[in-house]
């Protein structure tokens, strides 16, 4: 997962990036000790660098250095298939732990 850093212009701490684990462009507001996200943590919310701009432009603008980071770091666009494929790798996982739980095997 990338994660870039930035405050914007009241102050607030910025965090985006792009998660391969749910295939998602994310921004989240880093407060003292919690971060609330403000869009992408559903799997393939956010498909684009674009589409990040447009979810944040009542909120937040992105630096250009912020936003040439981001285009380099993830895909030009996220497709359904890879949203799709984030998801099973996810619920794959999910049942595995689940399965080990039952069978009383440790992780």
């Amino acid at each position: 997962m990338s994660r870039y850093v930035f405050a914007d212009e009241q102050g607030q701490s910025w965090a985006v990036g792009f998660d391969p684990s749910v295939a998602s462009y994310s921004a989240q507001i880093d407060s003292t000790n919690d971060a609330v996200t403000v869009v992408g943590d559903g799997y393939g919310e956010v498909h684009s660098v674009d589409d990040l701009k447009k979810k944040l432009e009542q909120r937040v603008q992105l630096p250009a250095s912020i936003e040439d980071k981001l285009r380099a770091c993830g895909p030009e666009r996220v497709t359904a298939l890879q949203a799709v494929r984030a998801r099973s790798r996810v619920r794959g996982m999910e049942q595995h732990v689940l399965r080990a739980a039952h069978d009383g095997v440790g992780l």
